[in-house]
């Protein structure tokens, strides 16, 4: 059973994965047009792969780092 920071981590990758909602697949071209602070950026990155072009911005430029 996880606990301690292992288990609040499965629950935001759960999170991200529950609330990106697209089909992503391997060698595709995203635009992620409220990337920040990243992590549904990561999510589709893992859903392709590693493979395929990500263009993640924000118009928040505080939020962009």
């Amino acid at each position: 059973k996880l606990s301690g920071p292992a288990h609040k981590s499965l629950e935001i990758v759960h999170f991200v994965f529950s609330n990106v909602n697209t089909d992503a697949k391997p060698g595709e071209h995203i635009l992620d047009m409220c990337a920040a602070p990243g992590g549904k950026t990561t999510a589709i990155a893992i859903l392709m792969e590693d493979k395929g072009t990500i263009i993640a911005t924000d118009r928040s430029h505080n939020k962009v780092t």
